[in-house]
């Protein structure tokens, strides 16, 4: 197993009582926070752990003659490894030197050679000569698609086997030569090994060793073997090949069924191998764009537990009595589950039950392999299902469907799809093959979801066209033509007029105008590569143990105009205005002209009247007189209307603040900087908004400080319409789509919970 490959020159005691109990669902959920706090620790701990003098983390203790062991430096390979993968820089003395000793002291096995190939394939050029020497070496241990430790050993299991896989795969990223046969040769082994249950036990030929039946981390390094296999094999494919995609769906459900980062299933006795179990779960849950098992967040839960496990100094606890030195490798093993499991997820790969949209089972895989190269930092992707919910669909701002038939989603689905959209997602829809009868479905879609909005054609100036790269060459025209449904504001459904999810499977990376296209997409989508990590919530949750304080009903009012095009901006802001407060939001839509007119009655059986009306659109817009009454007799009751460009361009806001001023005989003023809504002070609740942080796009347009950019109508001294040019909405729902003049998300948020209590504050005192 892989534990032979780093136990290093001592044999470590295998069992591992279980000494932490599973925390319930109930708990709180690991933070980010949390993570970056424990990755640090470990880094730390190992540090201190290495052997100044040497650089290396090899045991001291090893007698002379095992210097030439199948394990000679593998602790120093691994850790060295876990380092550079969590961030650490290769120029960093300690780890240069740990280099260096691992380049003097290259004792050859299938283990040293595979993870050496891992620590050269990270490094700059120069090193490529000592990664293709690693795989010229892996190739003569490797027969009949399985791995021996050395040329001439006649011990070989599947744990060998994946790392060979691993090392050789390192190489072929590098742009090294593999030969097809390789990958033929190890699929079938690995297909032929698998057991009746779905699972993988560590060799088959010898049942008796390791206790002969299937194991979790057997299980999981034979489906990363076979997931790579599936990567190389099918490039130019249009259909998976069925026995392999079988093979590695009865895999992942017998993992699914028994994963528990507590326990490495199927080995008992203590549970040995665990970290290297999470490994191996973390490799194919990224490769396979996985997102939960046995019902948990497999990132999450792994981490919930090695942070249980850790000690707080960085080390890894075994509960055996053993010294700290001999648990550097399970240490090792967590610091890289937990700095690669939780980089940022970019992209949801679409599942629908009874629909084909797998056809391209590694489309995605290899476009986030491009982006993370063009990012230089790594970008995770997941599969999605429908019947999951769209809440957690937003872990990532694009959703990616690739089918070859037409769409047909039901009702609940359809409002399931448009809940993500209105939340701040985007569904790109790849057609399949020639897709002219997949492409009228899709656009029959977005008439249903969205009535008043059309798709139209990409043009040059569509950042998708010009962010990063620009695809027009100087002629005005694209090619291949995308389209998209835009809501005034940001684009909600993207469909490229080719099958691009053949071209990401089948091409090389960056050959042909559609990667160009997913790099622009993707820079728009993230606001230029703004992403958070996998457990930073992009949207506020409702806290469940506050209490209500107040309610304050907030109208929506809809108009002629694009009235509607951020329907969830003002739920996301409450929801953060209610976890500082207490104050709990009402938002109902109404036409503009009833917005004088009670919503409902109080509990004391009074008229209700809306505390706030939010009054938004994207162009000019021309009122009606019932309208502009319906305004005024508000304004005389006590309310307040706030006023919103959402986007940040056009000339809803300042046109309707003029429409309005007439209607009102109101004087524009811009707020005074000790303006309540501005500072909070007399807002029971209220934040300082003194300091605002705009988008990049917002900074690009000029120079907009951190002052907050807003106006006001005065009905004598009383502020009675707030007038805001810049977006809001888009900011508050907190989608990072990069053209948009607004305000950060924080900030939006922030400025929209002191406009409602304001409001409330002063309804309340009117009436």
């Amino acid at each position: 197993m892989a534990r032979r490959l780093l136990i290093g020159v001592r044999k470590l005691a295998c069992g591992v009582a279980c000494v932490a109990a599973w925390v319930s669902a109930s708990a709180q959920p690991v933070t980010d926070a949390q993570v970056q706090a424990g990755i640090e620790r470990m880094r730390a701990w190992l540090y201190e752990q290495q052997d100044a003098a040497t650089g290396s983390w090899d045991d001291p203790a090893w007698p002379e003659l095992d210097r030439q062991s199948y394990h000679a430096t593998a602790e120093t390979a691994l850790v060295t490894y876990a380092l550079l993968v969590s961030g650490e820089s290769r120029q960093d003395p300690r780890l240069a030197k740990a280099i260096e000793y691992l380049k003097a002291n290259r004792v050859q096995s299938t283990y040293l050679a595979a993870m050496r190939a891992h620590l050269w394939a990270l490094l700059p050029e120069e090193s490529m000569p000592l990664l293709k020497q690693e795989a010229n070496y892996l190739e003569k241990t490797e027969r009949g698609g399985k791995f021996f430790y050395t040329p001439d050993s006649n011990f070989g299991s599947n744990s060998l086997t994946q790392y060979g896989v691993l090392g050789m795969w390192e190489h072929r990223k590098r742009g090294g030569k593999v030969d097809e046969d390789f990958w033929e040769r190890v699929g079938e082994y690995i297909l032929g090994d698998q057991n009746d249950d779905g699972g993988w036990r560590y060799d088959s030929t010898r049942p008796s060793l390791r206790g002969g039946q299937s194991t979790a981390s057997m299980t999981a390094a034979s489906l990363v073997v076979l997931q790579i296999v599936q990567q190389e094999l099918e490039r130019d494919q249009r259909r998976p090949n069925a026995e392999l995609a079988a093979a590695i769906e009865r895999g992942v459900a017998w993992l699914d069924e028994r994963f528990d980062p507590a326990e490495n299933s199927g080995y008992g006795n203590g549970n040995p191998f665990r970290y290297y179990y999470l490994y191996g779960i973390e490799r194919i849950a990224l490769a396979g764009g996985i997102s939960r098992l046995n019902g948990r967040d497999w990132f999450e839960a792994g981490a919930r537990f090695i942070l249980e496990r850790e000690d707080e100094r960085g080390h890894i606890k075994r509960g055996r009595g053993l010294d700290d030195n001999s648990n550097r490798i399970d240490t090792a093993f967590a610091l890289l589950f937990l700095s690669r499991g939780r980089v940022p997820l970019w992209a949801g790969k679409f599942e629908i039950p009874g629909q084909p949209t797998n056809a391209r089972p590694n489309d995605l895989y290899f476009l986030t392999r491009f982006l993370s190269d063009q990012r230089e930092a790594e970008l995770n992707w997941q599969v999605v299902s429908i019947d999951s919910d769209p809440a957690d669909w937003l872990r990532a701002p694009v959703l990616y469907l690739s089918i070859g038939q037409p769409l047909e989603l039901t009702d609940t689905q359809q409002q399931k799809l448009k809940r993500y959209l209105d939340l701040g997602g985007m569904l790109v829809v790849n057609p399949e093959g020639r897709g002219n009868r997949v492409a009228r479905s899709v656009v029959q879609l977005g008439q249903a979801l969205y009535p008043r909005y059309e798709f139209a054609n990409v043009t040059a100036e569509h950042p998708f066209a010009s962010l990063i790269v620009d695809l027009s060459r100087g002629s005005g025209r694209l090619k291949p033509r995308v389209q998209t449904l835009s809501n005034g504001v940001r684009d909600l459904i993207v469909m490229p007029r080719e099958d691009w999810g053949y071209v990401f499977q089948a091409e090389d990376a960056g050959r042909g105008d559609a990667w160009k296209y997913a790099t622009n997409l993707y820079a728009t989508a993230t606001d230029r590569g703004q992403l958070s990590n996998r457990l930073d919530a992009t949207r506020p949750a409702r806290d469940a143990e506050r209490e209500t304080t107040a309610t304050a009903t907030v109208v929506r009012a809809l108009h002629a105009g694009n009235a509607d095009a951020e329907p969830a901006a003002l739920e996301t802001a409450g929801i953060d205005l209610f976890n500082r407060t207490g104050v709990d939001l009402d938002v109902r839509a109404l036409p503009l002209e009833q917005i004088g007119e009670p919503v409902g009655e109080d509990g004391d059986g009074q008229p209700l009247f809306p505390a706030l009306v939010h009054l938004t659109g994207t162009e000019a817009v021309a009122f009606t007189d019932e309208q502009l009454a319906a305004v005024k007799a508000y304004v005389a009751a006590g309310g307040t209307v706030l006023v919103e460009t959402v986007g940040g361009f056009g000339e809803f806001a300042d046109d309707a603040g003029a429409q309005l001023a007439g209607a009102l005989d109101a004087e524009r003023r811009w707020l005074d900087a000790l303006d309540p809504i501005i500072t909070g002070e007399g807002l029971d609740g209220a934040v300082d908004a003194s300091r605002v942080e705009y988008r990049a796009f917002a900074q690009l347009q000029g120079a907009p400080g951190d002052r907050p950019n807003l106006a006001a109508l005065y009905v004598g001294e009383r502020s009675a319409v707030i007038l805001s040019p810049r977006d809001l909405s888009v900011g508050a729902v907190g989608t990072r789509y990069f053209k948009v003049n607004g305000y950060a998300p924080d900030s939006a948020r922030k400025l929209l919970g002191n406009v409602v209590l304001w409001a409330k504050q002063r309804g309340d005192a009117a009436r």
